[in-house]
C-alpha cells in the first residue's frame, strides 16, 4: 500500500472524522486532488507540507514523521483540518508549477514567472525550492512572489556555484 493511501485512511477514518457525511465529502477532495494532479506530483505535496510545517529536511519516512512530528506535536490535527491544508497546497502546488498561473496574466511578470518557474523545474536538482515557494505563496498570498522567486533562485545558484552540497542546500531557506 502506498504512504499516501495509508496518509489518507489515517485522515477520513471514522475516529478522525466521526460524521459520514463529512467523511464522504473529505475522501472526494482527496481523490478528486490526487487524481487532477497525479500520483507522484501528489505525494511531493505531502514532502513539501511535511518540510513547511516542521521546517527541517525529511530524516524519516513521511507517515512517521507526519505521526510523531507533526500529529502527535499538535501542528496539525488529523481529519478534516489536514486534507483542507493538503487542498490549499495541492492548489497552490497546481497554480505554480502545473498550471504556471500563479502570477495572473495582467501582471507584468507573468512571462517572466513562467520562463522561470520552467526553467528553476527543469534544472533544479533538489526539490526544497518547491516547499519554500509554497509556503511564501500561502503566507503572503502573491504579494511579491515573482521577486522571492527570483531571491530564491539567485539563493540556489549560489550555493551551486559555491559547491553547497544538495543536503545543505536552502538549508538557511528552511528557517521560515
Amino acid at each position: 500500500m502506498r504512504r499516501i493511501d495509508v496518509l489518507k485512511a489515517q485522515n477520513i477514518s471514522p475516529d478522525a472524522i466521526p460524521v459520514q457525511i463529512t467523511r464522504d465529502r473529505v475522501a472526494k477532495v482527496w481523490e478528486t486532488l490526487e487524481n487532477e494532479i497525479g500520483e507522484a506530483e501528489f505525494e511531493s505535496i505531502l514532502y513539501s507540507m511535511r518540510m513547511i510545517i516542521i521546517k527541517e529536511k525529511p530524516q524519516e519516512d513521511l507517515l512517521t514523521e507526519f505521526d510523531n512530528k507533526i500529529f502527535k506535536r499538535g501542528l496539525l490535527q488529523r481529519g478534516e483540518k489536514f486534507v483542507d491544508e493538503v487542498k490549499t497546497y495541492g492548489d497552490l502546488y497546481r497554480g505554480i508549477f502545473i498550471d504556471k498561473d500563479y502570477v495572473p496574466n495582467t501582471d507584468v511578470n507573468h512571462v517572466k514567472f513562467k520562463a522561470m518557474i520552467h526553467i528553476m523545474d527543469k534544472e533544479f536538482e533538489a526539490s526544497e525550492w518547491r516547499a519554500c515557494l509554497m509556503f511564501f505563496a500561502k503566507k503572503f498570498t502573491g504579494t511579491l512572489f515573482y521577486e522571492f522567486m527570483l531571491a530564491l533562485e539567485k539563493k540556489y545558484l549560489e550555493q551551486w556555484v559555491s559547491g553547497v552540497r544538495k543536503t545543505n542546500a536552502l538549508e538557511p531557506t528552511l528557517k521560515f
